[in-house]
């Protein structure tokens, strides 16, 4: 596509690489600022990390057993910020993330329509203002959850929208944090560095204290996408052309329609 000359998504047998260091992004690794849940803390420890990945890894199995019991799937598509809150924002981007994602979340939901032959209802919800960041996540969660009721609970899956921005404008790299199954964060990822140029990492929610309210609240499989700096300005700019838009909304597509199966 036109306009976009460091990333774009892989052609057939195209190989993406992963990174296994991540660049430096400053002490706000998800740029988030104070718009966080500050009130949940979570620790962990080697052990139950080594544990949470066991289930995980028992939760993988049992995906392929719940696909035929999925005929008509559901996805939620959670604007991680709020209208008034509007979190990370960068001089690149001149755009904020809720704004910059309610945009890219439509045009996912039409593509995902599109795409995967009535198979899948695919459905946007946005965070309203409850009077603190847990009330708002457990609010908007809560909807999320009535919303795929009906869905074998190893085949729901929630993935939440943001972007990332820091100080450095050197950091680079497209991040998954996931609950649940570790493929799709991983294939996700994937398709997201492809676009953007930089390395990929997948890390599980109990490895950074930001964002615990995405995963106390969410469903079983629980994404939370940072797909790329918007105080990157190479990364700003593939995200802000038209290819770039349509192309990291294509990847949400993809990788949902894949996922379910």
């Amino acid at each position: 596509m036109s306009g976009l000359s460091s990333g774009g998504l892989p052609g057939p047998g195209t190989p993406t690489t992963r990174g296994a260091t991540r660049p430096d992004a400053g002490d706000n690794s998800l740029g988030h600022g104070n718009g966080v849940d500050n009130d949940l803390k979570n620790g962990s420890t080697g052990a139950q990390d080594a544990g949470s990945d066991a289930r995980d890894n028992a939760s993988s199995s049992a995906l392929n057993q719940t696909v035929a019991e999925c005929p008509d799937c559901k996805v939620a598509i959670v604007i991680g910020d709020s209208s008034a809150s509007q979190e990370a924002h960068s001089e690149p981007m001149d755009v904020a993330e809720w704004t910059y994602n309610d945009d890219i979340a439509k045009r996912t939901v039409e593509l995902i329509n599109s795409q995967s032959g009535g198979k899948i209802t695919a459905e946007i919800f946005h965070r309203v203002s409850a009077g603190s960041y847990s009330r708002e996540m457990a609010t908007v969660y809560a909807k999320v959850n009535e919303f795929l009721a009906e869905v074998p609970s190893q085949k729901r899956i929630a993935i939440e929208l943001h972007y990332n921005s820091v100080k450095s404008t050197a950091a680079r790299f497209s991040e998954v944090l996931y609950k649940g199954d570790i493929s799709y964060a991983q294939n996700s990822v994937k398709l997201l560095a492809a676009i953007f140029g930089g390395k990929d990492q997948v890390r599980r929610y109990s490895s950074n204290p930001r964002g615990q309210a995405t995963f106390t609240n969410g469903p079983t499989n629980t994404y939370l996408m940072e797909p790329f700096f918007g105080s990157n300005p190479a990364s700003a700019a593939i995200a802000m052309c038209e290819d770039g838009k349509q192309q990291l909304a294509q990847a949400y597509a993809t990788s949902l329609i894949d996922w379910i199966g």
